[in-house]
């Protein structure tokens, strides 16, 4: 929260925190949904699963941005 301070004009600074109290706590709320879908898909019931699937679907979708990053570089 430090960064947003010296990022953001002095009126913005509160709905920016406020915004990442409200998406940390919604976060928090869902995650145990997600653990639980998980687990009922995958039939294991330890979370460290949840972390797994996680992380392979960032990757998965982090490939076709980071190709269309280089491609709009190369375009210019």
């Amino acid at each position: 929260m430090m960064r947003v301070r010296e990022k953001l004009p002095e009126e913005a600074i509160s709905p920016a925190a406020g915004f990442a109290s409200a998406s940390h706590k919604t976060g928090a709320f869902l995650s145990a949904y997600y653990v639980g879908i998980v687990g009922k898909i995958t039939g294991s019931d330890n979370p460290k699963m949840s972390i797994l699937v996680a992380m392979i679907v960032i990757v998965v979708l982090a490939i076709p941005w980071i190709i269309s990053i280089v491609r709009d570089k190369e375009a210019k």
